[in-house]
């Protein structure tokens, strides 16, 4: 794929470039050029955002020019999207849980305390992963969450008003764009954002699943869990292969990551649980 110019601007370069009107340093020849320099580089970014492997076309042809495309790969916006929206979900929902006005017998909620450890250890993990991304990654990081957050809030605004809209889901992406004020002990290099965000999912999963029923009742556990869970598969459905295998990798790279045993036993299993690979994957 390649970008060429205007018709007219071809025109006027190619008549300084005739034998008896040679002019190699007219600007108008170098404007053109970088027309097509900069064309070229958009729709590459574009290409990649679209999920497909791009390569230079003069890697196979020095008289070619433009973007060669290789094949499709994971497209790691998209997967960044879906793990933001399940871990703020997933906070926010355990936040939420409180008991019922109507009839407080009927639902016991959470205390606070009990919310506090069961998102703890989420948001220390997607705290202190941002210091192990690079300084462009951590501010598209941020950018994500808090366009994510936003349009949660949007959403719960259209659906239940704007005086009962959960204002904290604006504040929550603040609260995960914070890094830990100390540096993790042991500390990965070069982290990406979906891996952060995938560590952050599961050990939230995980703290809902682990709790006793003196923290949460298990119907709440339920609840929530199955509430995001469904909302990963669908986002899903219709998404290429390529991005639900890179989610898959993803989860098993932070099962293989864990180092508490509990934790590490039940991310090893919930891919299979959830239904995003078959008995025996």
């Amino acid at each position: 794929m390649s970008w060429k110019v205007s018709e007219s601007l071809t025109t006027t370069v190619l008549s300084f470039m005739e034998p008896d009107g040679l002019d190699l340093l007219e600007p108008v020849i170098e404007h053109a050029v970088r027309v097509g320099s900069v064309m070229d580089e958009a729709i590459n970014k574009v290409l990649l955002l679209a999920g497909f492997r791009t390569r230079d076309a003069t890697e196979f042809n020095d008289l070619d020019s433009g973007i060669h495309v290789a094949g499709r790969q994971p497209r790691q916006w998209y997967i960044a999207s879906i793990l933001t929206e399940g871990v703020v979900g997933l906070i926010a929902s355990i936040r939420a849980c409180d008991p019922s006005d109507d009839d407080p017998s009927a639902h016991v909620g959470i205390s606070v305390d009990g919310k506090a450890r069961l998102t703890g250890r989420g948001i220390r993990i997607a705290q202190d992963g941002l210091h192990s991304l690079t300084n462009d990654d951590r501010q598209e990081h941020m950018r994500v969450l808090h366009r994510i957050a936003g349009a949660m809030y949007g959403q719960d605004m259209a659906r239940r008003g704007f005086w009962k809209a959960d204002r904290s889901l604006l504040e929550l992406a603040d609260e995960l764009s914070l890094p830990s004020q100390e540096p993790p002990t042991v500390a990965r290099s070069s982290l990406t954002s979906t891996q952060v965000l995938a560590a952050a999912y599961l050990a939230l999963l995980g703290s809902l699943e682990l709790a006793d029923e003196a923290t949460i009742d298990k119907d709440d556990t339920v609840k929530i869990t199955e509430t995001w869970t469904g909302t990963l598969r669908r986002r899903l459905d219709d998404a290429p292969a390529e991005d639900r295998q890179e989610l898959i990798r993803l989860f098993h790279e932070a099962a293989c990551e864990e180092t508490d045993p509990a934790y590490k036993s039940f991310a090893s299993e919930l891919l299979e649980a959830i239904g995003l690979v078959g008995e025996g994957d």
